[in-house]
């Protein structure tokens, strides 16, 4: 939970790397077949809707508390700034 799915990557082909002989400066590949990609190239969809989580469990408290905490914040910061 909490994990976003990775990203498809595009399949390439793999190059087998092949070593001159004798001083030759003839490049020769062989031919390879493609291999399968080992991730999915398309992107995996949850299998259960995502719902906005709802906090039934909100405690009562004093309505705009967090506000003295915002405002304290936002006057530490003017006060820094103001200082130097």
């Amino acid at each position: 939970e909490g994990e976003e799915p990775a990203e498809p990557t595009e399949p390439t082909e793999p190059t087998e790397p092949t070593e001159p002989k004798d001083n030759e400066t003839e490049n020769v590949t062989e031919p390879t077949e493609p291999t399968e990609p080992t991730e999915p190239t398309e992107p995996t969809e949850p299998t259960e809707p995502e719902e906005p989580a709802t906090n039934e469990t909100e405690e009562p408290g004093i309505p705009g508390f967090e506000a003295v905490f915002a405002i304290a914040g936002l006057l530490a910061v003017a006060y820094l700034v103001r200082r130097n």
